[in-house]
């Protein structure tokens, strides 16, 4: 069960018996969480699993917390309710450092924005210098939240003017533009 699970990782973690009840609890809590501890993890829709990750992540209730494409495949319902649990957790004094390609979660979730390449940080924004940078830029991504849209929809967008390439990801369609050649 996903609460055996959770019980695993505390143990793995040092916390003593009665502090892992009462921090599964809590984070179950928080986290809506309390159904989900009691199914097979293997029956876990993608939204529940990064719940289960996210759990684990703060169980030991550190002050940093490293979040690789937590976002990633989950639906809009549960895209907004994490971005609600993650500014809580920030606004409680954490320090959240994720990693995505979505400009939506760097929008909701950033303060500031460090670009990496080969491993190495090569420049570091607020989110309002990254997104004037991006419009002088030569293209950008536009990512449509849509898990099937129709095939006239697709050939629709290649028609547009500044449209580059649209391409079909499994939970979204990307969409990659030329900013300075879009109107508005």
């Amino acid at each position: 069960s996903g609460r055996g699970y959770l019980r695993f990782w505390a143990r793995m973690c040092g916390l003593p018996a009665q502090a892992q009840r009462e921090r599964i609890d809590h984070v179950a809590g928080f986290l809506s969480l309390e159904a989900a501890l009691e199914q097979d993890p293997a029956s876990y829709t993608v939204d529940l699993k990064n719940a289960m990750s996210l759990a684990q992540a703060i169980l030991t209730d550190p002050k940093v917390l490293f979040l690789d494409e937590l976002l990633e495949g989950v639906s809009e319902g549960g895209r907004q309710f994490f971005v609600r649990r993650l500014e809580q957790l920030a606004s409680g004094g954490r320090t959240l450092v994720m990693s995505t390609p979505l400009l939506a979660d760097v929008r909701a979730l950033c303060d500031q924005v460090a670009v990496m390449s080969e491993g190495h940080v090569t420049r570091v924004f607020t989110v309002a210098e990254l997104l004037r940078k991006i419009g002088e830029g030569k293209d950008a991504r536009v990512f449509i939240d849509a898990e099937s849209v129709p095939p006239e929809a697709i050939a629709a967008l290649r028609t547009l003017k500044g449209v580059v390439d649209v391409r079909i990801a499994p939970t979204s369609t990307i969409l990659y533009v030329t900013p300075t050649e879009i109107e508005m």
